[in-house]
């Protein structure tokens, strides 16, 4: 391979991994407990995630609420208060 091919290669997968929401911005809701299995209570695991996120400012990536595919998340009845700190947020 030259070096354009590998520069795309790399940037290529550099780009992806920003838009699965790996960064640093990235608050996944597993990180803060949540089981994903359908029976455990994972109402507090969001709400935390939330607050993590809602109170990180916006650098280069707008901060993410990541809830994993392949999970079944149980919730009770949660709110999701504002203001956040960033003029946008993603939930992903």
């Amino acid at each position: 391979m030259d070096l354009l091919m590998i520069s795309l290669l790399i940037f290529s997968i550099a780009s992806c991994n920003l838009w699965v929401g790996n960064g640093k911005d990235t608050f996944d809701v597993l990180s803060y407990g949540a089981k994903g299995d359908g029976h455990s209570d994972d109402s507090a695991a969001f709400i935390e995630a939330w607050k993590a996120m809602c109170g990180a400012n916006q650098s280069t990536t707008i901060p993410t609420l990541l809830v994993k595919a392949g999970y079944t998340f149980f919730l009770h009845q949660s709110i999701f208060k504002g203001p956040c700190k960033s003029n946008q947020v993603h939930i992903q």
